[in-house]
């Protein structure tokens, strides 16, 4: 992969990825994927709390729901005359089989999400990928398997184990003949609100300078770093996110949106950099803290008053209300070292509202 001489940042960012000036980030594929950029640590925190107050793991919830945003993926970019070729050992040589993992792996690094590398294939019966540095296994997992199903028209099971060091091995096994018919898990296409977000573009690869001078590549294991804070970071599909978080909804009941919003406001309460933003909220401007939010494509901040008790945040176009709910009330406790209850409401599609009010009685620890 190229870089841009001007600035250093990946030549395909500017090719294929768009910085909207409605707070969005979208692929410039057929689908117009939307992406948005997060810490690693964050994503796998969120599973790893809901596993905890549930009691249950959520790894076969997560990569059940992976495997149709895979499925979908796929998809979109590939012909349908690719899948229409008999899925034997023939018509699928394994050269074949490499380069179609090596494109994949390529996109997937670029991605921040880690590196595949195809160890063994046998059309519509097995598949062996070794995974080094995935941001998330079980995503990983469903993906490639969603992936599989779709080329070999084949329904596919998986078996991984997390390494204790070095890479993670994912097996796919054949257990029908069919590939599984889409069911509830939509990618739902989301109409944005239309904003006025500028960006200082490079002028050589039209990257924004605000994503080149925070995020840096180490291209050959497949991980973003944040330049400010060093930990790392992963370009994910929103409507990736939502149909993970929709399906979990669906198996473990509506309790999962709270854990949701209350996981992610003690994450950024506890784990962000918010300080770096506003040293003292009386004298800055309260929207400062989410200053980084659309060219993550987290969403346009378009307000934040300051209330008596706390404060009020318009997002417009938020990725998924109740994480971005959690985000900006973590950020605010953060920096304005309190604790706060939060409350939230769409006031129109687009539109998120998120109010902050001072808890009675916290003091300093």
């Amino acid at each position: 992969m190229r870089f841009c001489r001007e600035c250093g940042f990946p030549r395909a960012y500017g090719r294929y990825i768009a910085w909207t000036s409605d707070g969005t980030v979208q692929g410039r594929d057929i689908a117009r994927t939307r992406l948005v950029f997060v810490e690693v640590d964050e994503v796998r925190n969120l599973f790893s709390r809901i596993s905890e107050a549930i009691g249950l793991p959520v790894d076969p919830i997560v990569y059940r729901a992976e495997k149709e945003v895979g499925r979908r993926f796929i998809g979109a970019l590939v012909p349908d005359i690719f899948t229409k070729v008999p899925a034997s050992s023939i018509a699928r040589p394994l050269f074949l089989a490499r380069f179609v993992v090596h494109v994949l792996a390529g996109y997937m690094a670029a991605l921040g999400m880690g590196r595949a590398r195809l160890l063994e294939y046998k059309p519509a019966r097995f598949v062996k990928v070794e995974l080094t540095d995935s941001h998330d296994l079980p995503l990983v997992a469903g993906d490639i398997a969603g992936i599989v199903e779709y080329l070999d028209r084949a329904g596919m099971d998986a078996a991984w184990e997390e390494p204790v060091a070095g890479p993670a091995v994912l097996s796919l096994t054949k257990v029908s003949d069919t590939r599984p018919a889409d069911e509830r898990l939509m990618l739902e296409a989301v109409e944005c609100l239309p904003g006025k977000v500028s960006y200082d573009f490079c002028p050589r690869c039209g990257v924004p300078r605000e994503v080149s001078d925070n995020l840096k590549f180490e291209l050959e294991r497949g991980v973003i770093r944040n330049a400010v804070t060093g930990g790392r970071e992963v370009a994910l599909p929103a409507q990736s996110f939502a149909a993970v978080f929709r399906e979990l909804a669906a198996e473990l009941g509506d309790e999962v949106t709270d854990l949701l919003e209350s996981t992610e406001q003690e994450y950024m309460r506890e784990s962000s950099a918010a300080r770096r933003f506003v040293a003292d909220l009386d004298d800055g401007d309260p929207l400062t803290l989410l200053s980084d939010f659309p060219w993550r494509g987290l969403g346009n901040p378009m307000r934040a008053e300051k209330t008596d008790h706390g404060l009020e945040v318009v997002v417009e176009n938020a990725f998924n209300p109740g994480m971005v709910a959690g985000r900006v009330a973590g950020l605010y406790e953060a920096a304005a070292d309190t604790r706060v209850k939060v409350s939230w409401v769409e006031e129109r599609p687009g539109r998120l509202k998120v109010t902050m009010a001072r808890s009675v009685g916290w003091e300093q620890d």
